[in-house]
């Protein structure tokens, strides 16, 4: 803003981490937000804050962070703020005086050199971009700038306000608003979370929520518990003493909304609900917010600003008779202003009496005692309009699960090899659908039942074929993202050409499933439902890999065990032992070993019948790590046996180098180092061979620990060079951080201590910035490689612990689970 623009060398107060300066800072607050009252009780009246930022050409944020001494003013900021507060004479200069004296002490604070480190992460920033046709919300945008001038001031409780009104009624919108006018304030992050409360799929579960922001606060998905009480645990006490905005969309209830609610008195909370939730004004004391239609004025200003000054004056009347027949919502007003803007030829008027006159219903969940609204007959209006391919487009859209999606999908829903481009520009001109995140697209919870309602008129075979076509669209892109972080991997099906995908590499492979993992998850539940149980299983097995290697392993436990009910369903008894095998390896990682063995001998079972020898092997590979776990070497290694034995009776490289490799780990349980290392390197030479980095990485830090515990220190030490190149290759920070870790033990065996010393700082600062426990494990106990603690390391408080043994259990790294 023009007057800003004077405010030189302002910096937030907390950045220097002066004792002395935030104790100078803590009573300048205190001191001026006395003399303020003081001024408030002189004048008997309350200072309207947004007003006197105005006056002073600041925006509202900085002028709140000035007094809550979030930020430090310059002088002549600070005289500005004095003068139009009225604060003169003595308290006038003796804030001027502690105001310089806290300047002084920042300035003289000796610079601190640059660590040589790692750049900080990005804050979390995921709020919506706002809307540029609002319009008015004053009273409720002077609400919430009073809570968040107040936020924190008792220093028990977070803020909560609660934005709370009918569908359609702005209170999204007035949410993106106030956050962005504020967002600078909130210098920790921006967290957002649309709960889907009232779509027609089941509402957003609060602990894939919890993931979403915990992955957002840069906490490592490893360390992330699968137990929803310690998620909420876990992101409660990574938000401590962080100055945090949160936003939850279009929540059902208190219940959705609490496990995402923090504590720390440095936290805002916003919820928007079409209900009001007594339960969190009683019990957590959040403030409401009551959303009701746009005054009439404003009605008519949002209107305006769609169509021009100029045929809001040519006909007054009717654009006052058109703003009564949308019930001033704002959803229905920016409809009808759309229509009008691309119809210059039709009167408001003519507008008016097609709304009146038309003999269908209301939108049920829209239903008012309003007698001129009709918001179906709004929507049918703009629907009709769309050319036919949009039209279809629209219809067909409504098959889709959600929460979003792209132009490639879209594509396949109608058939066509092309991105329907131009009828996503017509979609998103007619505000039938929204561009939420760039390139995706959404509903709007009512356009989704519109839709839905249009779509039940349509040939019930046609629409079954569009919903085959979007589920083979995405099992084609799933099979070769899968391909991708995973070259070699077999029982997914071959990774078929993906019209208009851009996946060409490992890290474009992982943003895919990242970005597209609430759609996948929506998708195989609505195959499972909807008598395309195939793609259920298909669809689960291709997404397997990345679940497992980015550690989201409730994700995948019940995402195996959805695909599990189809394989019954369909009564296919190969798909079902191979589900029951995967399932078995899922539950193994969330530390239940008894239920994993009985699941992986059930899969055996049924593969022997079906003769499935590949099948079999793989089950007793999945036997030989659970029976590790449990610190039955022993009997671990006779699976590994029975593994190679299956392997070696066919032409399959990689079948006999996991057999290879699962033999090694066995050994190396057993201190049986040197026939671990011959294992280990017979599997690495294949692994080279047919490019298996995975492979790789786990049987080179196999050979790295036996070379050590055999006293080969150089060539330990070479081993876990080359593994950890293949872990930062792979791009995974959990095990890079233990490459590091026992790479510095290598170093500690040859003596070389300030070089150990320094890698296990990275490891140990590479795992903190990851919020993962295993940092703690690496600090407290410098002389174990904390990957050979567990077979299931990822784990956490719920990974069982081994039985004990005469030798280490090594981290299970060959052929990964």
């Amino acid at each position: 803003m023009p007057g800003e623009q004077e405010i030189g060398g302002e910096l937030p107060v907390n950045q220097h981490g002066d004792a002395d300066g935030d104790s100078l800072t803590a009573r300048f607050v205190t001191l001026l937000n006395e003399e303020v009252q003081r001024r408030e009780r002189t004048l008997q009246r309350q200072f309207d804050r947004r007003q006197l930022a105005r006056s002073m050409k600041l925006s509202p944020a900085s002028l709140y962070a000035y007094l809550n001494g979030t930020t430090q003013p310059s002088g002549k900021t600070f005289d500005l703020i004095l003068a139009e507060l009225g604060i003169a004479g003595a308290p006038a200069r003796k804030l001027t005086a502690l105001r310089d004296k806290i300047e002084v002490s920042r300035r003289s604070k000796p610079r601190q050199p640059r660590a040589k480190a790692v750049a900080p992460s990005p804050v979390p920033d995921q709020l919506p971009m706002p809307n540029r046709a609002f319009t008015g919300r004053g009273p409720e945008l002077e609400i919430l700038d009073r809570l968040h001038a107040a936020n924190g001031d008792d220093h028990r409780s977070p803020t909560i306000a609660i934005i709370d009104g009918t569908a359609g009624v702005g209170k999204t919108a007035l949410a993106v608003h106030w956050a962005h006018q504020v967002k600078d304030t909130y210098a920790d992050g921006r967290l957002y979370a649309d709960l889907h409360g009232f779509a027609d799929g089941a509402p957003a579960d609060p602990a894939h929520v919890l993931d979403r922001f915990l992955l957002g606060l840069h906490v490592d998905a490893t360390a992330i518990p699968a137990d929803r009480n310690a998620k909420v645990d876990l992101y409660r006490s990574v938000l401590a003493g962080r100055r945090v905005l949160i936003l939850l969309d279009n929540a059902r209830s208190a219940e959705q909304v609490r496990p995402l609610l923090p504590t720390t008195s440095t936290a805002f909370t916003v919820v928007t609900s079409r209900n009001r939730l007594n339960g969190l004004m009683v019990r957590e004391g959040a403030r409401e917010v009551p959303l009701d239609v746009l005054p009439g004025p404003d009605a008519i200003q949002l209107i305006g600003f769609q169509i021009g000054r100029q045929r809001l004056e040519e006909e007054p009347e009717a654009v006052t008779a058109l703003a009564r027949a949308c019930a001033r919502l704002p959803l229905a007003l920016s409809i009808a202003g759309v229509h009008l803007a691309a119809h210059p030829a039709v009167t408001v008027s003519h507008v008016v009496d097609e709304l009146r006159t038309s003999a269908r219903g209301l939108l049920d969940p829209l239903r008012t005692d309003e007698p001129d609204l009709d918001l179906r007959s709004v929507f049918d209006w703009s629907y009709d309009t769309l050319p036919g391919e949009a039209a279809r487009l629209f219809r067909l859209l409504s098959h889709h699960p959600g929460p979003d999606i792209d132009a490639d999908a879209c594509a396949a829903v109608l058939g066509v090899d092309l991105a329907p481009r131009a009828e996503l520009s017509k979609l998103e001109s007619a505000r039938l659908i929204e561009e939420r995140r760039q390139g995706r697209f959404s509903f709007h919870d009512l356009l989704r039942t519109y839709a839905a309602e249009l779509a039940r008129r349509d040939d019930p075979a046609r629409s079954g074929e569009a919903v085959e076509r979007m589920l083979e669209h995405y099992l084609c892109a799933a099979r070769a993202a899968h391909a991708l972080i995973q070259p070699c991997a077999r029982g997914v099906g071959s990774p078929a050409t993906v019209a208009g995908s851009q996946l060409h590499s490992y890290s474009d492979a992982m943003s895919w499933f990242t970005n597209e993992l609430d759609v996948l998850r929506s998708l195989i539940t609505k195959a499972a439902d909807t008598g395309f149980e195939r793609y259920a299983w298909e669809l689960t097995w291709a997404c397997s890999v990345f679940l497992r290697r980015t550690g989201r392993r409730a994700d995948r436990e019940q995402l195996h065990l959805t695909a599990l009910r189809a394989t019954e369903q369909a009564g296919d008894r190969r798909a079902r032992a191979i589900t029951l095998r995967m399932l078995g390896d899922a539950v193994a990682r969330m530390g239940r070993l008894e239920e994993a063995a009985a699941l992986a001998l059930s899969s055996l079972a049924e593969s022997n019948l079906l003769e499935e020898v590949d099948q079999v092997r793989q089950t007793h590979l999945s036997l030989a790590r659970i029976h590790a776990s449990e610190g039955e070497y022993e009997l671990a290694l006779q699976h590994a046996e029975q593994a190679l034995r299956h392997a070696e009776d066919g032409s399959d490289e990689l079948a006999k180098a996991d057999g290879f490799a699962s033999l090694a780990m066995q050994n190396l349980h057993l201190l049986r180092h040197d026939e671990a290392g011959r294992f280990a390197a017979r599997a690495l030479s294949i692994y080279e061979r047919i490019d298996h980095h995975e492979g790789q990485a786990s049987v080179l830090k196999i050979l790295g620990t036996a070379d050590l515990r055999s006293g080969r220190l150089r060539q330990a030490l070479e081993h876990h060079t080359r593994a950890l190149a293949l872990d930062r290759r792979l791009g995974d920070p959990y095990w890079e951080a233990h490459g590091l870790s026992q790479l510095a033990d290598c170093h500690a065996e040859l003596g070389e201590i300030e070089e150990a010393g320094q890698l296990r700082r990275q490891a140990i600062g590479l795992l903190r910035g990851l919020n993962h426990p295993d940092a703690e494990v690496i600090a407290g106990d410098p002389g174990l490689p904390p990957d050979l603690a567990r077979e299931y390391p990822a784990g956490g408080p719920q990974t069982a612990a081994p039985k004990p043994s005469t030798a280490h259990p090594y981290s299970n790294r060959s052929i990964r689970t």
